[in-house]
């Protein structure tokens, strides 16, 4: 398996709960949570989340967050999003066409072309895949329905609603292996407990001499149908790049003190946080944020 570094920090955070007054909240920062320049790169701006794969809420993704086109249809990067799901992309520059694999099944898309080809059947779609920033972005429904996914839509769940794929082949991405294996949190109760509505995102423009870095804010609801008593609360943010991760370590080690603010969340409650981040190598991108809303034991 690949390796891939691990960094594990005290997020300089803030944490405000509706209803509560908002606290700034004095945390031990590493040097991965000092930024480096001021040059802003992303605007910050509400983004929806829209797209939950297995436990894990996809937040952003590189070059660009899922979105819903004109036509109401969850449009999402192809790499991006099928690696989270397990599978493999492969590109065709001369024929502008990308395909992806999950085991036995293939499925091709041409840019700017409704026409598909799904596991050797010619067939078309009604919406155009687009390239954004060398990326193909293409309808997540394509997938669903001719790479053997289940998903549901619960309406209900965040701004726009959520769409959530089951994927057993999430496990085959070797980062996500890592990820799991690295984390050593409490005993969780629930994974799907607290749920990502939105969040805002600022990022600096790099040099050659300084490290990407920029601020999340996040605002989540308790979604549990139920009280979350102090300090039960684990809205987990998982930063990804191009060969490490970063996450919060949310036990105490010998050297350090990994213990935050966990307010009590009533039933309902919406809350936020807002976290600083830094990536650990010089000229790495970011590719991913990820969220899981779980609570502790």
């Amino acid at each position: 398996m690949k390796s891939f570094k691990k960094s594990f920090f005290i997020l300089a955070l803030c944490v405000s709960i509706t209803g509560l007054p908002a606290a700034s909240l004095a945390a031990t920062a590493s040097s991965t949570a000092t930024a480096n320049t001021t040059t802003t790169k992303s605007s910050a701006k509400n983004v929806p989340v829209l797209l939950q794969i297995n436990e894990f809420n996809i937040l952003y993704t590189l070059p660009k967050e899922p979105y819903i086109d004109n036509k109401q249809r969850l449009m999402i990067p192809l790499r991006a999003i099928s690696e989270l799901l397990g599978g493999t992309v492969s590109y065709d520059a001369h024929a502008k066409q990308a395909s992806v694999r999950m085991g036995e099944k293939e499925l091709t898309f041409t840019a700017n072309s409704t026409n598909i080809k799904a596991n050797g059947r010619n067939l078309s779609m009604d919406t155009t895949p687009v390239v954004y920033k060398q990326s193909l972005f293409v309808p997540v429904r394509a997938l669903i329905d001719h790479l053997g996914l289940e998903a549901t839509r619960d309406a209900t769940t965040g701004v726009l609603g959520v769409l959530h794929i089951e994927s057993p082949s999430l496990d085959n991405f070797a980062m996500i292996q890592s990820i799991k294996e690295s984390d050593q949190s409490p005993e969780i109760a629930n994974n799907f407990a607290i749920q990502p509505l939105f969040y805002s995102l600022t990022m600096n423009d790099p040099s050659k001499s300084t490290l990407l870095s920029g601020t999340a804010q996040i605002t989540a609801k308790n979604i549990s149908g139920e009280q979350v008593q102090q300090g039960k609360e684990d809205l987990h943010v998982i930063f990804l790049y191009d060969s490490a991760f970063q996450m919060e370590a949310d036990s105490n080690t010998t050297d350090q003190n990994n213990e935050r603010p966990r307010p009590a969340l009533t039933k309902g409650q919406t809350f936020q946080r807002h976290l600083d981040f830094t990536a650990s190598n010089y000229g790495e991108k970011l590719k991913y944020i990820l969220a899981v809303g779980r609570v502790f034991k």
